[in-house]
């Protein structure tokens, strides 16, 4: 019986450094290492926001992704139309599936004209899904519609 305490005596620092290096090694972004998009809408009422730190797209490229969900089809029509800089509501078309470029500075006017100066938004209606997709690479631009239509197909 004093054995069977002794290993458990001995085994619980062991179980205690293996749950400390777990919890410390976890393998999330600190929010200042999150884009902006995330930071601004972490805390929102009815939106659920997510980073992606290298989402892979492909074997051998990855994105960083702002994931947005909202609760209902009001927050979500809003939400989009906000960073899809829409003013007008009436203007707005929702689809199921809708792909925009927008700029990547906060003023809503692009720098240059170049693919680079913007990042993605892919919007999915059905899911009250947006996922802002910060483009670094032209071949990450490629790998999102490859992998889209792919999944399409089958």
């Amino acid at each position: 019986m004093k054995r069977r305490w002794i290993i458990t005596l001995l085994l619980l620092p062991v179980v205690v450094l293996a749950v400390l290096f777990l919890t410390r090694n976890l393998h999330t972004v600190p929010p200042d290492k999150c884009s902006d998009v995330y930071r601004q809408y972490k805390d929102t009422p009815g939106i659920k926001a997510s980073f992606i730190k290298d989402y892979p797209l492909n074997d051998t490229t990855t994105i960083d992704v702002t994931m947005l969900q909202a609760q209902d089809t009001n927050v979500w029509n809003n939400t989009i139309m906000k960073l899809f800089h829409v003013e007008n509501p009436d203007e707005y078309i929702p689809r199921q599936i809708t792909f925009l470029l927008i700029p990547k500075n906060a003023n809503g006017k692009p720098e240059n004209k170049t693919l680079l100066d913007h990042d993605l938004i892919a919007g999915d209606k059905k899911e009250l899904t947006i996922g802002l997709f910060h483009l670094e690479t032209e071949k990450q631009y490629d790998a999102i519609f490859e992998t889209y239509f792919n999944n399409l197909i089958k």
